[in-house]
């Protein structure tokens, strides 16, 4: 499925990082990646389909993309990633 994010068609891409968390990325529907949704905060132990959203700097309105796009879901729960406080979120959309 491809949803509209900043004017551009995108996909949403599912990986892993080092270590087993979740990695969310925006593609291009011509497989050019597009922007990175997630964070690897590595001490943190997260439950399947979890990870730490970006929604600062260049990720701004990356947090209200996914929630309002039914992507996401807010588990209520916020970590501490340097300057900002981020959302953790559960994956809805594979």
């Amino acid at each position: 499925m491809s949803y509209i994010y900043q004017g551009f068609r995108v996909n949403i891409k599912l990986g892993r990082y080092y270590g087993g968390n979740l990695a969310v990325q925006l593609e291009e529907e011509d497989g050019q990646p597009f922007a990175t949704a997630s964070i690897n905060v590595k001490e943190l132990d997260l439950a399947g389909g979890e990870f730490v959203c970006k929604d600062y700097s260049e990720n701004e309105g990356m947090l209200n993309f996914l929630l309002s796009n039914g992507i996401a879901e807010d588990t209520g729960r916020k970590v501490n990633t340097g300057y900002v406080n981020s959302s953790i979120l559960k994956l809805i959309t594979q």
